[in-house]
């Protein structure tokens, strides 16, 4: 057993090697459940002395589901802290793990230092955003005990972007979760975000979309009403720029949006609100210039 509360590693051969007052084992293969090992290592640099760090090491290689499972167990908990359940993950992942902790019996969980970095191909991540799985993903992986951080191209349903997640671990702070997401999108894709442009768009524009929260889950932040908040929403494409912040509910329903631009190219130039009112939605428009022929 390498680390309290994770499943023990089996099947390893290795060799060891005793100099002094340090052990070190090398450990070419192994398992952990139906991940597969190498380049095992174990370092003791004070075996004798009560309370010494031991250092673990090994690439890990096996489905991102089981990877994620193995990374939420005992005092680690990473997907859980980030809200994510590790079976809605699917991929094959490829990974170096890094376990630190003292040799004392009783240790809290803060002695427990690790780091993880590598990569998952073909990823996904089931019901990642309003009931849009990401699928097809390449993504590059770092997490330690202060935060993880995923980035890599992806399609959120049939669009294809550029994402970011990092999700502060420790540490508190006022925005522990940011979500970064460029691409380019059509109306359709549009709507994930409220926001209904099927009769002012065709074609497609440039997305960025940048997405602070408190964490708790992964499906994009939510609001204290289990919504979404999507801030510092930006598109720019063909004719049509805008810039703004849309809030939805759980279902994906609008609960209010607030572009302080929009610009369609010889057609308007405005400002635009817009919230839920009796069975339909509220849009006030402001600006110099709205063209209605």
């Amino acid at each position: 057993r390498y680390a309290p509360g994770l499943t023990p590693i089996t099947q390893a051969q290795g060799a060891a090697t005793l100099t002094g007052k340090s052990l070190t084992i090398s450990a070419p293969q192994g398992r952990i459940g139906s991940i597969r090992l190498s380049d095992g290592a174990v370092t003791i640099p004070q075996f004798q002395r009560r309370g010494t760090i031991v250092q673990v090491s090994a690439r890990a290689v096996g489905e991102a589901a089981a990877m994620a499972s193995l990374l939420d167990m005992g005092d680690l908990r990473l997907f859980s802290k980030a809200g994510v359940a590790p079976q809605r993950l699917s991929g094959a992942a490829d990974v170096r793990i890094r376990i630190e902790r003292p040799t004392a019996e009783v240790a809290g969980p803060d002695a427990l230092r690790w780091s993880v970095s590598g990569g998952i191909e073909r990823a996904g991540l089931a019901d990642a955003f309003l009931g849009e799985d990401l699928s097809g993903a390449s993504l590059r992986l770092e997490g330690d005990n202060a935060q993880i951080r995923v980035e890599g191209p992806g399609d959120l349903g049939a669009t294809r972007l550029d994402l970011v997640w990092r999700e502060a671990l420790s540490g508190g702070g006022e925005t522990p979760t940011l979500i970064l997401a460029s691409g380019v999108a059509d109306a359709a894709a549009l709507e994930l975000f409220g926001i209904d442009a099927s009769g002012l768009l065709t074609g497609a524009i440039d997305v960025d979309v940048r997405a602070v929260g408190q964490g708790g889950r992964f499906r994009v932040f939510p609001t204290a009403e289990a919504g979404w908040r999507i801030a510092e929403f930006r598109g720019d494409g063909a004719g049509l720029s805008l810039a703004g912040e849309v809030t939805v509910d759980k279902e994906g329903g609008l609960v209010s949006a607030d572009f302080p631009r929009v610009e369609f190219q010889g057609l308007a130039a405005f400002s635009a609100r817009a919230f839920p009112e009796d069975d339909g939605s509220r849009v006030e428009v402001r600006g110099p210039f709205l063209n209605l022929q």
